[in-house]
């Protein structure tokens, strides 16, 4: 199962593809069914890494800078958005996902790289916070 979110003017919207029964569903709703695999926006899954931020989550500059260091600068302004809800709602310990995507699209020699960091409540990774 992949899962793609995003948004548009405001709404937030997710597309479901099952590889194995070729369901594509838009928000909830079936759209088609594909007899060939496919693969949205043509990025795969090259690896998967999860963690935890134990630093001192009550203090906003403390979990900005835990978030900084596990996904980099460029994922600054998320992370304290991200960090706002880990302090609103008081949580001790927070589980992140790194996964490694890659595109066929090539840049130079190779195809393109980059990490999406996925945020959760639980260890069961099941509340998503936030991703960058």
């Amino acid at each position: 199962m992949r899962r793609v979110s995003y948004n548009k003017n405001g709404v937030e919207h997710v597309i479901d593809y099952n590889k194995q029964s070729g369901n594509l569903i838009l928000d909830g709703k079936n759209i088609g069914n594909s007899e060939v695999g496919i693969s949205l926006y043509a990025s795969h899954e090259l690896s998967r890494r999860n963690g935890t931020l134990n630093a001192d989550l009550s203090d906003t500059a403390a979990v900005v800078a835990a978030i900084v260091a596990v996904v980099g600068s460029a994922g600054a302004a998320a992370a304290i958005t991200i960090a706002n809800v880990i302090i609103s709602r008081s949580l001790p310990t927070v589980y992140y996902t790194d996964i490694t995507y890659y595109t066929d699209e090539l840049v130079g020699g190779r195809p393109r790289m980059y990490h999406k960091y996925y945020f959760y409540s639980n260890a069961a990774r099941t509340d998503l916070i936030g991703v960058i």
